[in-house]
């Protein structure tokens, strides 16, 4: 059980940094296969054959996902580029985290205040 406070930081880090990797990793998966699976009901075999110029299989299908899933992935980036800070701050942390960092902003504030005057 970690005791001191750098153990304790260093374990809600390394449980972050896991959480955002699989909350990605499942993201990029669903996100692909949601992609391959439009791809297969929208797209006819005979229209893409036609457009390549030659017979096409499962794995045209999935290289046409990754394309998809890339391009969204690069939009949706492109597009939270234009939320504020404190839509990020909200969507990053739980309540409780935001009102830790209120209080520690306030109390931080408060010190420099009594320093100062």
């Amino acid at each position: 059980m970690p005791s001191t406070i750098q153990e304790k930081a260093a374990l809600y880090n390394a449980s972050t940094v896991l959480t955002l990797f699989l909350g990605v990793l499942c993201g990029l998966v669903g996100l692909y296969v949601v992609d391959f699976a439009v791809s297969l009901f929208l797209i006819d075999r005979a229209v893409l054959a036609r457009q390549v110029g030659r017979s096409v299989g499962l794995g045209d299908y999935a290289r046409l996902a990754s394309l998809a899933s890339a391009a969204a992935i690069v939009g949706g980036a492109l597009g939270s580029e234009f939320e504020s800070d404190e839509a990020v701050r909200r969507a990053a942390y739980g309540k409780r985290e935001r009102q830790r960092r209120e209080q520690a902003e306030r109390e931080r504030r408060e010190a420099d205040t009594a320093q100062s005057g």
